[in-house]
């Protein structure tokens, strides 16, 4: 169940040992999970220096006094947002040598900084495999780039913003993301085939023509306490964090999500820290013989068993602790069920972030890593079977704020970024509508209902929940 092609995805936890997430404390963990600083308290370096979007004009930042990150308060940017930078972090600090992709060259992260108090971290998409239960042959044939860094920009290139994916929230246009375009933003680059779940640092035998190397959450890691360490993103200040990603990269973000939480407590007890993911729920009750994860007669959870060792993965450790509560493998956190309960259950159960999840309930990826497509004769049977278990479990995973149509057909629909400013059916039922949730008329579009959400101060109990039948978009 991982998504294909330009921005594919499935689904896994995040979670406790090996990376490089902020401690209370002040000191870091680096990607080996050695407890170290970010510097020496009290001394100062060229701003210059610690990244290519701050001004070569002599002026300092100078190392916290816990030594956690620099104060780069002093620095002076472009700060148009019409640029970004590249950042390897394996190759600016060895605690983060750990980051890499699946053939072992450094991970990257792009940086555009705008001086506003939101930012909005994406993690890309594209895929997933394991090499054995699901192949990497296909994606590795159709898209190399997917699997290494080698032919990517340098570290410290400084190019023209280009926004990940099909834009949506990440998107600098003012008409189209009115809201969020004058965002500092970050675009993680997906190398890893893992869902961003990977921990391994030694690579395992697969179908392609090397070793494949699963590390998708050390990059997480790194990613988080590089932007941390160098660019300002500080939990001191009063900052807006969304953390958003779409098919393998919305995977990516709830996935990883208990890092910005563990990072930014303040933020996060101010409701001031967001978890948007725009598809990657994967179900958990699914068994079709022949319409399991690549046509096998498994049940889903039998095939997330050995898919999660072979990717080192990792699961956060509220999402952890709840399964196996249930007697669950840890590996069911790598269904949307059970990896969103743990970020919106309250503490101490969950993390109790301000989660919208956006997800086509007949997602036609994830049905294609079942080998289910139009084609197939049995098609709409499965379907009809699909489409009741994907809303009673998105339902069950206690969001708050749900976006679900369940689109079958053209336009093909998957991850609603692609239809982020899309009028929604003028039509619609709600006595047809499985969620039963009050659709105010003010909400046109799926970007009115993101602002709507972002918007949100009220009480747990309260929220949006969307749920449209086939026929949007039309």
């Amino acid at each position: 169940m991982a998504g294909a092609g330009g921005n594919g995805g499935s689904p896994a936890g995040a979670g406790g040992a090996g990376g490089a997430t902020a401690g209370a404390g002040g000191a870091t963990a680096g990607a080996g999970g050695a407890s170290t600083c970010a510097c020496v308290a009290g001394s100062s370096k060229a701003c210059s220096e610690l990244g290519k979007l701050y001004a070569a004009d002599g002026k300092q930042a100078t190392c916290k006094a816990d030594c956690s990150a620099w104060d780069v308060a002093a620095c002076t940017t472009e700060a148009t947002g019409t640029k970004q930078e590249y950042v390897y972090p394996g190759l600016r600090d060895p605690r983060f040598a750990g980051a890499k992709c699946n053939d072992g060259s450094p991970f990257w992260f792009r940086v555009s900084l705008t001086g506003s108090r939101r930012w909005v971290v994406s993690f890309e998409g594209g895929g997933a495999c394991d090499g054995a239960t699901i192949p990497c042959q296909p994606r590795y044939a159709a898209a190399p780039p997917l699997f290494s860094s080698k032919n990517d920009p340098k570290d410290g290139t400084v190019a023209p913003w280009k926004e990940p994916g099909s834009g949506g929230i990440v998107s600098r246009s003012k008409t189209l993301n009115p809201t969020f375009a004058d965002a500092n933003m970050v675009s993680g680059n997906y190398c890893s085939s893992d869902l961003w779940t990977g921990t391994a640092t030694t690579a395992v035998k697969g179908d392609i023509p090397f070793d494949l190397l699963f590390a998708g959450r050390l990059n997480a890691r790194a990613m988080v306490q590089t932007l941390i360490e160098r660019y300002g993103l500080d939990d001191a200040k009063d900052l807006d964090i969304i953390v958003t990603g779409q098919s393998a990269g919305g995977n990516g973000a709830r996935n990883n999500a208990d890092l910005f939480a563990d990072a930014f407590p303040k933020a996060k007890a101010a409701s001031r820290l967001w978890l948007l993911p725009s598809a990657g729920f994967q179900l958990y009750d699914w068994s079709r013989p022949g319409a399991g994860v690549m046509g096998s007669d498994l049940p889903d959870p039998e095939s997330w068993k050995l898919i999660f060792p072979r990717w080192s993965a990792e699961a956060n450790a509220k999402c952890t602790a709840m399964v196996a509560a249930e007697g669950l493998d840890v590996s069911a956190c790598l269904t949307g069920l059970y990896s969103t309960r743990s970020m919106v259950r309250a503490e101490p159960q969950g993390y109790g972030l301000r989660v919208l999840d956006a997800t086509n309930r007949a997602d036609p990826v994830y049905l294609k890593y079942h080998m289910v497509g139009p084609a197939l004769p049995t098609f709409d049977a499965i379907v009809d079977q699909w489409e009741p278990i994907a809303t009673k479990e998105m339902l069950d995973s206690e969001l708050r704020w749900m976006f679900s149509p369940a689109h079958r057909g053209e336009p093909n629909l998957h991850g609603v970024f692609d239809v982020w400013a899309s009028p929604l059916v003028p039509a619609y039922d709600a006595s047809k509508d499985p969620c039963k949730s009050p659709w105010p008329a003010s909400i046109k579009t799926f970007r009115d209902l993101v602002d709507a959400w972002y918007a949100d101060k009220s009480p747990a109990t309260s929220g949006i929940k969307v749920c449209l039948p086939d026929g949007w978009p039309e």
